[in-house]
């Protein structure tokens, strides 16, 4: 199959195949070449949010708002095919404009910086974790079995977790000219370990992809750290995912709650309810291997989604370019018999390559079969027979279509490489979850059962590259290439990641009502407001006699200038980092879930009151010596009360909490201990954006624009929070109200002193439209949506006035006002200026249709000017 590349535009002349035309859809769901729909159910008008790459919106079954232009940090741990996959995703999301940084191994830089990625520096070895992989199995219950290894491990463990919080807040520290980066979105593999915790800090999404199953438990396979065989259908097999994500918490418990405070200025996680992270707050994964190939298992949950392989799409002709010179021997040892067998071991770490060189020579002599061996990370020699043949690194595509069947280590990628060729694959697995590939291989017909490299004879080789020859397996292998051919893993993974976004809480309410896409990032009391915006109610906020004051008690609405004042509530909040998404740790969901989290947490505080017998006295002696050693001991007495005070209202709270949430069916983080929530870290580089926005002003339009919509959007808030908005189920990123009961409202709000300022028209247009969504859960960033499309020619006609006496300043001077007075003339030419600089804006707002509106904004995906136009559908400027 030819495939095509979307970053380079050109498309080659192939054969139309379902492949391709499966391929082909996807691409045009995921990716919108002309504009991306909003489809409201049963109505016949689409609604465009954006032109060509304006928004990186994805058209999902429901109401889904677009995504803003977004920094993306992707954190990954592994050796080079862990690295290359996720910078094939990269590249997609970095076509719809999003920044995208890839955190990995310095050995990795080269490979990132080639894609034209941003790179940062990860800690760790991945050699030294591959070959500590080797040595142990990959199992807990070798490296148990190994005790010596383990500090050394846990240590360089500790440094990856460490340096993940300056991957997702800080420059690369290797390029000097760097620009500052701060993510909004995190994508990382499992072994990162760290990156729940630095999206906690910054309550930002994180999607977890890995081509292993890891945090989710199922009955169809263990998990590949545990050391079990692969039978499917047994209950031990969930439990082994459960005990592994314990037995990880409890080695690294006490360093998190030593770098959650001093670090992350996170609070301490909670013995007894803190256990399954990512499972509790329903974090997405996606698995990147081929459903074809191991299909979902029943038991997920709908956040798991099995997206295929992630094949990094190459521009037409890159094969083509490949120089074949320096592999002149070996393709002339090609073409002078019958196709070999591929045998490749990657990136592992082989003990002794010597021998296993010889085991491949005396089976390739044994069965009479030829043999093309690579290698990788550890050399191998097979010079000494003439049916073998030494080939050295080159791409996987240009070798593997020219042998009949690949024998390799069983890393997903490879697997994945040689089915996808149509290849026979014998599995030597030598850690973890290459054992699971290997079972996976045999079930699905298209191999031999697995042989562990370290049980590997020339006999037992010689028999396995028979039987990969036999034609019912080579018939599987054909029929699986053409299953796989239809997948295309990295769009599907992407319209994942965008799918399960919590954009409904990522939006700045006042751009939104005024047709622009928006990250917000910080929250006053009542409304989420983007950088420039919570820039613009600062200058106001401060000045009573500010247009913003004026405005709003002209229409009687003096309590939002209170809360917008900086002496009062809203200037302390208008600092406050706005929360995207907030991360169950602690959760409880049932009455029991509630029991036994408080009583363990009841006791652990008890523990470690006692333990305050010995450490502060300690602590304090170490720093200031004898007198401290007294202070310590004075304190012992109010801690170990205060120890005791908190185990009570954490066990309280863990069964109140419970009890509302089973019997209740209410959606609490807590009932009484509100500590369990945090505070968003404030980056000193979102505060410099805004003092940034602040210092270049904003023209007299986009004032007027901003405090008509920040008079809308408080009353528009006034009405959804009369409806009483709960949580949806599982998550507390948003809270939500039926669409039927918010349209009653709008018709009974009208009476209201706080009312929204609707015509008849206007309110029977809008009350229609979410009538007929009914009891669907809506929203405050949808419901604005449903105001401003209802809206969008009045309040652009709203700033009329303010543009016909600009634009009239624009006009050519008469005889007798070239000779005013020099004051006078400076002032004439200064609104001249000014009318140019927003003349622009003006034409472009002039031009919106009520019906037919397009997201614009220099903040929106895709878009590369500031002033987007906004265009009639149908008809020209």
């Amino acid at each position: 199959m030819v495939r095509s590349s979307l970053n380079s535009g050109v498309i080659p002349q192939v054969k139309a195949t379902p492949a391709t035309e499966a391929a082909d859809e996807l691409r045009r769901k995921v990716r919108k070449a002309g504009r991306a729909v909003l489809k409201l159910d049963d109505e016949d008008d689409d609604v465009e949010c954006g032109k060509s790459g304006a928004s990186a919106i994805v058209e999902f079954k429901g109401l889904k708002l677009p995504v803003p232009k977004m920094n993306i940090c992707i954190l990954i741990v592994g050796t080079h095919g862990d690295v290359m996959p996720f910078c094939g995703l990269a590249r997609e999301l970095q076509s719809l404009g999003h920044r995208v940084r890839v955190a990995t191994h310095t050995m990795h830089r080269k490979t990132v910086v080639s894609n034209d990625l941003d790179f940062y520096p990860l800690a760790g070895d991945p050699k030294q974790l591959s070959a500590w992989m080797v040595e142990t199995g990959g199992s807990i219950w070798n490296e148990a079995a190994n005790p010596k290894l383990i500090p050394e491990k846990t240590a360089m463990m500790k440094d990856i977790i460490k340096s993940c919080w300056p991957a997702v807040t800080q420059k690369d520290p290797g390029d000097p000219d760097g620009e500052p980066f701060v993510a909004d979105a995190v994508i990382a593999n499992p072994p990162v370990i760290g990156h729940i915790h630095v999206c906690e800090a910054l309550a930002i999404p994180l999607h977890i992809m890995f081509p292993q199953p890891w945090y989710y438990p199922t009955t169809d396979y263990p998990h590949p750290f545990a050391g079990m065989d692969y039978i499917k259908g047994r209950g031990r097999n969930a439990t082994s995912y459960t005990v592994f994500t314990q037995l990880e918490q409890t080695t690294f418990n006490h360093f998190y709650n030593e770098w959650r405070p001093n670090t992350l200025r996170l609070p301490k996680i909670r013995t007894g309810s803190d256990w399954d992270m990512v499972v509790k707050s329903e974090i997405p994964f996606s698995a990147m291997w081929s459903p074809s190939f191991v299909p979902k298992p029943a038991d997920w949950p709908k956040q798991c989604r099995v997206v295929g392989t992630f094949v990094p799409e190459k521009p037409p002709g890159a094969l083509s370019d490949f120089d074949t010179t320096p592999f002149k021997d070996v393709i002339e040892w090609l073409d002078a018999g019958p196709k070999p067998i591929f045998v490749g071991f990657g990136s592992m770490v082989i003990r002794d390559p010597g021998k296993l060189s010889r085991i491949i020579m005396e089976a390739a002599k044994l069965s009479g079969r030829r043999v093309v061996v690579q290698s990788g990370w550890s050399k191998m020699d097979v010079s000494g027979e003439p049916l073998c043949h030494n080939v050295g690194p080159c791409p996987h595509d240009w070798l593997l279509p020219l042998t009949c069947a690949v024998v390799h280590h069983g890393g997903a990628g490879t697997t994945a490489a040689g089915l996808r060729e149509g290849l026979p694959t014998l599995v030597c697995p030598f850690f973890a979850d290459q054992f699971m590939w290997a079972e996976m291989v045999h079930r699905a017909g298209v191999g031999p059962k697995m042989v562990e490299v370290t049980k590997l004879t020339p006999e037992i080789l010689a028999e396995k590259f028979v039987e990969l020859q036999e034609e019912s397996t080579q018939k599987a292998a054909r029929e699986m290439a053409k299953k796989m051919a239809l997948e295309d893993g990295i769009h599907q993974g992407l319209e994942h990641f965008l799918g399960e976004l919590p954009r409904e809480n990522m939006l700045c309410d006042v751009s939104l009502l005024l047709g622009e896409v928006r990250r917000a990032k910080f929250c006053g009391k009542h409304l989420k407001l983007c950088v420039d915006v919570a820039a613009f109610v600062r200058s106001q906020a401060s000045a009573p006699s500010s247009p913003l004051h004026i405005c709003l008690t002209r229409k009687g609405q003096t309590d939002l200038f209170k809360a917008f004042q900086t002496q009062d509530k809203f200037g302390h909040n208008i600092k406050k980092r706005h929360s995207v998404t907030t991360y169950a740790l602690g959760r409880v969901t049932t009455v029991k879930q509630g029991c036994i989290a408080g009583i363990i947490g009841f006791f652990s505080n008890l523990i470690s009151s006692l333990g305050a017998i010995y450490f502060k006295p300690d602590k304090y002696a170490r720093s200031h010596g004898a007198c401290g050693c007294l202070f310590g001991l004075v304190l012992i007495a109010p801690v170990m009360a205060w120890y005791w005070v908190h185990a009570i209202i954490f066990m309280f709270d863990r069964f109140l909490t419970g009890i509302s949430n089973d019997l209740y069916g209410k959606s609490l983080p807590y009932f009484i201990d509100p500590s369990l929530l945090t505070t968003v870290y404030d980056t000193p580089e979102v505060e410099a954006e805004a003092k940034l926005c602040g210092a270049k002003g904003w023209t007299s339009v986009r004032s007027e624009e901003y405090l008509l919509a920040l008079d809308l959007a408080y009353s528009a808030h006034l009405v959804f929070e009369s409806m009483s908005p709960n949580y949806p189920a599982g998550q507390w990123h948003y809270r939500v109200a039926k669409a039927r009961d918010l349209a009653d409202a709008l018709t009974v709000q009208q009476d209201s002193p706080n009312k929204l300022a609707l015509t008849k028209k206007e309110l029977d247009k809008i009350t229609t439209s979410m009538r007929k969504i009914g009891d669907q859960a809506v929203s405050f960033s949808m419901f604005l949506y449903f105001i401003r499309r209802t809206i969008a020619r009045r309040l652009c006609m709203a700033t009329a006035q303010v543009r016909d006496r600009m634009l009239n300043n624009m006009r050519r001077p008469t005889y007798k006002e070239m000779y005013l007075a020099r004051d006078e003339q400076e002032e004439l030419e200064t609104l001249n200026e000014e009318a140019c600089d927003v003349s622009v804006n003006f034409l472009r707002l002039s031009t919106i249709n009520e019906e037919d509106l397009d997201f614009r904004t220099n903040h929106s995906v895709g878009i590369r000017g500031e002033t987007a136009s906004i265009t009639k559908r149908g008809k020209s400027n």
